[in-house]
């Protein structure tokens, strides 16, 4: 499946758009500022209804206007529309979804088009806090299983009970709540599934990650990733250190152990790779992980992801430039942004279809005259 036409209406920067596309290599040129990546998020926004990271929702509505449309054709075998709506109604937003013509509900919206993206603030996904990281497996796993997100919402709800149960009975010195084993088995029956689908994640993202680093980074190839439990898969072993842990819980007032504290770290011969990779190795290690969480999702629903990468080639060499694009051609399709064309136009095939971006305007270029 790939983005066929996409309508925008008072998003960002874009008053009006109708850009017509083709599968493959979509590149958007252009100065910084000019909404390159803007235009990358309209197609995020408009298939999972999520925003980039450090943007407001309000920012989202072009300056001056009151609402903004994001309508997206796709095809496949078939045509299939998607469109997003939002309007600001007495200081908040309203929003409806329509998949091919017809309202449905957002679970069943967003689950339609999977896409994948790579930003600049992904470089950190390594270094940053533990919670990026299981906030990056939650939402990448959401979009690969209906199944996930039952269990993550399940565990989001019975953590917060149990919690709140929890400072009950330290604040008022009471004994261990009777209910307790309640909240216990319904925590261990979700967060075992949780703990068991991240696991079974990275394993997938290790027994692949050597072949994609091979070709874009020959030194990191023996990188893998360390998942970081503290909780189990098993849901009877998830009980019984539920129970071993109950005096620290009864010292802290909240849960000890579980997939909200877990975390996953990139290892190169046995050493913690962000500590001393450079940002050039930091995001190739990073990249590999988003082809491969491509490649996952691809194995697991019905229709291949559409890749969005976001300033992808700086701080690459000419030889990693050009085996990304190499790797990259067997894709269905994927937008890239660049502010140096010059820099990437001789790597990039003849299909390519190369744009240009600026204030608010997208225009079709030739791709060898870029």
């Amino acid at each position: 499946m790939y983005v066929a036409n996409i309508k925008l209406e008072n998003f960002r920067n874009f008053k009006t758009l109708d850009l017509a596309l083709d599968k493959g290599f979509v590149v958007l040129c252009g100065p910084n500022g000019a909404g390159k990546t803007n235009f990358l998020e309209s197609i995020y926004y408009g298939g999972s209804l999520r925003r980039f990271p450090e943007s407001s929702f309000s920012q989202l509505v072009r300056d001056g206007d009151e609402y903004f449309r994001i309508t997206i054709d796709l095809q496949n075998q078939e045509s299939h529309r998607m469109e997003a709506l939002s309007q600001a109604r007495l200081n908040k937003f309203e929003h409806q979804f329509k998949l091919n013509q017809q309202k449905v509900p957002r679970a069943k919206y967003t689950s339609f088009l999977s896409l994948v993206s790579f930003l600049p603030q992904d470089l950190a996904l390594l270094t940053r806090s533990p919670g990026g990281r299981r906030n990056y497996l939650d939402e990448s796993l959401s979009a690969a299983s209906a199944e996930y997100r039952h269990y993550l919402s399940l565990y989001d709800r019975t953590l917060k009970q149990r919690n709140e149960l929890l400072r009950l009975a330290v604040g008022t010195g009471g004994e261990w709540p009777d209910e307790m084993h309640v909240w216990d088995t319904q925590l261990a029956g979700a967060g075992s599934q949780i703990t068991a689908g991240r696991k079974k994640f990275l394993e997938f993202v290790n027994g692949n990650i050597g072949g994609v680093l091979g070709s874009l980074s020959a030194e990191l190839a023996g990188a893998d990733f360390q998942y970081l439990k503290s909780g189990e898969e098993n849901e009877g072993e998830f009980l019984l250190k539920l129970q071993a842990n109950r005096a620290r819980e009864k010292e802290t007032a909240s849960t000890a152990i579980g997939p909200h504290r877990d975390d996953f770290v990139a290892n190169i011969g046995g050493r913690v790779a962000a500590g001393y990779l450079s940002r050039g190795q930091m995001r190739a290690i990073t990249l590999a992980l988003k082809i491969l969480e491509k490649r996952y999702l691809e194995e697991t629903l019905p229709r291949a992801p559409i890749m969005l990468l976001d300033d992808v080639f700086s701080e690459f060499d000419e030889g990693h430039q050009h085996r990304l694009t190499e790797f990259l051609e067997t894709f269905n399709q994927v937008f890239l942004t660049t502010a140096h064309p010059e820099e990437v136009e001789r790597f990039l095939p003849l299909t390519a279809s190369v744009f240009s971006v600026d204030s608010g305007s997208v225009k079709k270029m030739a791709n060898q005259h870029v």
